[in-house]
């Protein structure tokens, strides 16, 4: 099954469509490459191995992650 993930630009205009921000005042105020990183999580992978082979796991939070 192959799996379509949010890109950067799909993340911004959700946002625009929540908040009602314009995107230029969402861009300034969001951390951008954070939001990026996160969006590009559930695709990690290792030599051919998927971090996060499963559909619920690519959408999980681990809560371990922010106890620092």
């Amino acid at each position: 099954m192959s799996s379509r993930y949010l890109a950067l630009d799909d993340y911004i205009a959700i946002a625009v469509e929540v908040t009602g921000q314009e995107v230029a005042t969402l861009v300034n105020a969001t951390n951008t490459d954070l939001a990026d990183s996160a969006l590009h999580a559930p695709s990690a992978s290792f030599a051919g191995e998927e971090f996060y082979p499963d559909f619920v796991d690519k959408g999980s939070w681990d809560e371990s992650a922010t106890a620092n």
